[in-house]
C-alpha cells in the first residue's frame, strides 16, 4: 500500500486547550500526554507519522475549539488564528502536513469568508465541521450559502462530532463518546439527507469521521421509512442510499469485519485512512489496521491507504 495519508488528525493551540483543561482532564485518564500531543504538530509530530507508516497527514483544529461553546466574535478571530498557526506550520514540513480550515459556524457569512481565505490563501484541502452548531442541525442553521460556496471551491468537508445533545442517559460508561458520536453523526447525515441537501448540492464532497456512525451499517431503515411515509420524501426524490452514496467514510471503526463491510457495500473509492490522533479513541495501529482486512484486493487497499486522498484533496502523487 503506497501514499499513506491519514485524514483525521487533530491538533491544539495553547489558547484553546486552556479552556477546556479542568473538563478534559475529567475525560481522559491519559489527558497530559493528549494534550502534549496535540499542540506539537512538528518535529514530534512528523516522528509519529513516521512510527505509524503515514507518510502524510491532514490537520484540523481540535472540533470543539471555535464551533461548539464561542460567541460569534469570538469564535470568528479564533478560527483566524487557528487556521494560520496551522499553514505555518505546514509551511514547515512542506509535503507531509496539509490542512482542513476551520470555521465560525455561529456566523454563516464570516464562515464563508474565512472558508475563502483559508482555501484561497493559505491553500487548505477542505474544511472540519462539528455535526451540530451548539445543538441546531447543520441544515437548519443558515448555512445554506456556506455548503453552496464549498461546492463552488470543490473542497472537501470533514464531518466530526461532539458528543450529542441527548445526553440524558449517557452519563456512564463513555456513553457520550462511544454512542453519543457515532448517534450525531448519524442524525447530521440524516438531516443532510431527508432536508434535501445533497440532492440541492450534488457536488459536495463529505467525510464522516468514525466509520459515519451508524448510519452506513443500517441504512434499510432510511430506505423503508421514505418508501412508505410521505413525510419522508418532503424535501428529497430518490431513496436515501442513492445520496449516502455520494458520501466518504473514515476507517476509524476498529474491526476489521466493520471496515470490510463498509468497503464492501459502499466501495473502496469512498473508504479513507483515518487514525482520531492524538485522542483514546485513536486507531492505535491505522496502517497495520488495513492490513488486517481479509479478502480485500491490493488495489482498493490503496485507493483507501491514500489514493482516494490523493484524488478527493488534490494531492501531488508523490510523498516527499
Amino acid at each position: 500500500m503506497d501514499g499513506k495519508i491519514a485524514l483525521e488528525e487533530h491538533f491544539g493551540m495553547e489558547e484553546t486547550l486552556k479552556q477546556w483543561d479542568s473538563t478534559y482532564a475529567g475525560w481522559f485518564e491519559n489527558w497530559p500526554e493528549i494534550r502534549r500531543n496535540l499542540l506539537d504538530i512538528t518535529d514530534h509530530r512528523i516522528s509519529e507519522m513516521d512510527k505509524y507508516e503515514i507518510e502524510r497527514a491532514i490537520l484540523s483544529l481540535q472540533i470543539v475549539a471555535c464551533q461548539a461553546e464561542y460567541d460569534a466574535k469570538k469564535s470568528i478571530a479564533l478560527a483566524h488564528r487557528g487556521n494560520d498557526y496551522l499553514a505555518n506550520a505546514i509551511a514547515k514540513r512542506q509535503g507531509r502536513l496539509f490542512g482542513f480550515a476551520a470555521v465560525p459556524l455561529q456566523d454563516p457569512g464570516m464562515a464563508v469568508t474565512e472558508l475563502n481565505r483559508s482555501v484561497k490563501e493559505l491553500g487548505f484541502r477542505g474544511v472540519e465541521l462539528c455535526t451540530n452548531v451548539r445543538g441546531v442541525d447543520l441544515t437548519r442553521a443558515g448555512l445554506e450559502k456556506f455548503f453552496a460556496r464549498v461546492e463552488e471551491l470543490g473542497v472537501m468537508i470533514f464531518l466530526h462530532p461532539f458528543g450529542t445533545s441527548l445526553v440524558g442517559r449517557m452519563e456512564d460508561h463513555y456513553f457520550p463518546n462511544t454512542v453519543g458520536h457515532p448517534l450525531d453523526s448519524a442524525l447530521c447525515v440524516g438531516h443532510l439527507v431527508f432536508d434535501g441537501y445533497l440532492e440541492r448540492f450534488p457536488e459536495l464532497k463529505i467525510c464522516i469521521a468514525h466509520g459515519g456512525g451508524y448510519i452506513p451499517g443500517y441504512w434499510g431503515r432510511f430506505d423503508h421509512a421514505f418508501a412508505h411515509r410521505e413525510d419522508c420524501r418532503v424535501s428529497i426524490k430518490k431513496k436515501p442510499s442513492e445520496y449516502l452514496k455520494k458520501l466518504y467514510f473514515d476507517t476509524v471503526v476498529f474491526d476489521e469485519r466493520e471496515l470490510k463491510n463498509l468497503i464492501e457495500i459502499w466501495g473502496a473509492d469512498h473508504i479513507m485512512l483515518g487514525t482520531d490522533y492524538p485522542f483514546d479513541m485513536a486507531e492505535p495501529d491505522p496502517v497495520g489496521f488495513l492490513g488486517r482486512v481479509k479478502d480485500v484486493s491490493r488495489k482498493d487497499m490503496a485507493l483507501v491507504a491514500g489514493g482516494n486522498a490523493e484524488r478527493l484533496l488534490g494531492l501531488p502523487a508523490d510523498a516527499r
